[in-house]
């Protein structure tokens, strides 16, 4: 296969099949991991030997995958939310994910049963711990915002096509000060194309939706 459990770099010996395999670059070029811990040290560069020691706000667009390790458990460093790009996946550690390259599918190295599933948010009055893009995937998170007063969305996007949200939690999104409801755990405006939430929980976001979808526009989300 083209992928090795014990790979040691941040470029999986994998090719990418396309929109499947990643980012939707070239077919055949190699899957990009970038790496991410909470725990590890500073000036780190992505790489499995030494990641990010902060969930970045946005990155280049030839990664595929943004890998979060599982680190502590909170979301020191992990605060300021993420703009994703098309096709782009954020994965956390402890759920077990695969891939696809132009030999198949694949597990995706890095998950040992019994991790904990890392946490992300966003501080920012009114930012959203996961921007999508068209054609993302998030999975395995938990997602808690604990700022009374402040508007916040776990997971939202605008005008975007295809998405897929499963083992994710999502806690105190919204405002819990404000009627009626403003915010979401995950909003979806003007959403089209394939939608997924499965295996998710969405709890104490108060005055706020759980799920919203508006397509005022009147496109057609399945």
């Amino acid at each position: 296969v083209a992928v090795q459990q014990n790979v040691s770099n941040d470029v999986l010996l994998a090719l990418r099949n396309g929109g499947t395999g990643g980012s939707g670059g070239p077919v055949g070029t190699p899957i990009y991991v970038l790496h991410v811990d909470n725990t590890a040290a500073s000036g780190g560069d992505g790489s499995v030997e030494h990641p990010l020691n902060f969930l970045p706000t946005s990155t280049g667009s030839n990664v595929d995958i943004v890998f979060v390790h599982s680190g502590n458990g909170t979301s020191t460093n992990m605060n300021h939310g993420i703009v994703m790009n098309d096709y782009q996946r954020l994965l956390g550690q402890g759920v077990p994910h695969v891939f696809t390259d132009t030999l198949g599918t694949f597990a995706l190295p890095g998950y040992t049963p019994g991790q904990t599933i890392p946490s992300i948010t966003n501080i920012t009055p009114g930012g959203n711990a996961v921007t999508l893009a068209s054609h993302n995937e998030v999975s395995g998170f938990n997602i808690a915002f604990n700022t009374p007063g402040q508007t916040n969305q776990g997971i939202a996007g605008s005008f975007i096509t295809d998405f897929n949200i499963n083992n994710v939690n999502i806690t105190g999104a919204g405002n819990s000060t404000i009627v009626p409801p403003n915010g979401a755990a995950v909003q979806l405006i003007n959403a089209t194309g394939t939608g997924l939430i499965t295996k998710s929980t969405f709890s104490n976001n108060k005055n706020a939706d759980g799920v919203l979808v508006n397509n005022s526009f009147g496109g057609t989300l399945n």
